[in-house]
C-alpha cells in the first residue's frame, strides 16, 4: 500500500506532455476571458532575503469592469490598492497617505498581469510570457512562466500559477523577483460574474496627503 501511495503521488506531479501544453493554455485563457468580474479572499505571503520569518497578510480582492480593481489588506483596512481606467492609487489609511502611480511605474506594470485575465488571447499570452513548465499537481495545473516584456522582466524573474482546468479559476499566484524576494497569493471563496458595488472602487481622500510617483514600486 505504501508503494502504491508513492506511485500515485509521483503520477500526480509528473509534467504534462509538451504536445498538450498549447491546448491546455488555450482552454484556460478562453475560460479566463469569460470571467467579467471577480471577488476572492486571499492570504498573501512575502518572503524577503533579509527576514527569516515570512510576512503574511489576509484580505479581499475585487475585479470590476473596465480594468477596475480593489485590493484590500486587513479589516479594518491597513492597505488599499485601487485601479480605475485613469488612476492607480496605493492608500494607507492609518497614515492618511495615498500614492498615485503613473501607468509606467513598476507597480502599475506588475498589477497589469495580476491575474484577470493574464492575457485576452493565446497569441497575446505568447508575446508576454515564456512557459518554463506546465505540470499536473494533484489535478491542478501548475504553470510556471518567465515574463518576456523587458520592463516586467527587469524586476520579475518568474511567475507560478495554480489553476483548476475545469473552471479556469486561479488558486495561487506567485511572483519571484530578481532581488530574491517572493510574493505568494493564495485565493479562496472565489465568486465570478457578480456585479460589485461601484463604491468599492472609490475612496474619500479629502483629508489625505497625496504623493505623485512615477517609477517606484509599493
Amino acid at each position: 500500500m505504501k508503494r502504491l501511495g508513492l506511485l500515485l503521488l509521483l503520477l500526480a506531479t509528473l509534467p504534462l506532455r509538451a504536445e498538450n501544453t498549447d491546448a491546455i493554455l488555450r482552454d484556460w485563457i478562453s475560460k479566463q476571458a469569460g470571467i467579467r468580474t471577480l471577488r476572492a479572499d486571499f492570504i498573501q505571503t512575502r518572503r524577503l532575503p533579509a527576514l527569516r520569518i515570512p510576512l503574511r497578510k489576509s484580505g479581499t480582492v475585487w475585479f470590476g469592469a473596465e480594468g477596475r480593481f480593489r485590493w484590500q489588506v486587513g479589516d479594518p483596512v491597513e492597505l488599499l490598492v485601487l485601479k480605475s481606467p485613469g488612476d492607480f492609487l496605493i492608500i494607507e489609511p492609518k497614515k492618511s497617505l495615498a500614492r498615485r502611480l503613473s501607468a509606467s511605474s513598476a507597480a502599475a506594470r506588475a498589477m497589469q498581469h495580476f491575474p484577470m485575465p493574464l492575457a485576452v488571447s493565446f497569441e497575446e499570452f505568447q508575446r508576454r510570457f515564456e512557459v518554463i513548465s506546465l505540470g499536473n499537481n494533484a489535478g491542478t495545473v501548475d504553470l510556471r512562466l518567465r515574463p518576456k516584456d523587458p520592463q516586467i522582466a527587469e524586476g520579475m524573474k518568474s511567475l507560478r500559477i495554480l489553476f483548476d482546468p475545469a473552471t479556469g479559476s486561479v488558486s495561487l499566484f506567485e511572483m519571484t523577483f530578481r532581488d530574491g524576494s517572493e510574493i505568494s497569493t493564495e485565493f479562496t471563496c472565489v465568486e465570478w460574474n457578480k456585479t460589485p458595488d461601484p463604491a468599492l472602487f472609490r475612496y474619500d481622500l479629502s483629508i489625505f496627503r497625496i504623493r505623485e510617483e512615477t517609477s517606484q514600486a509599493p
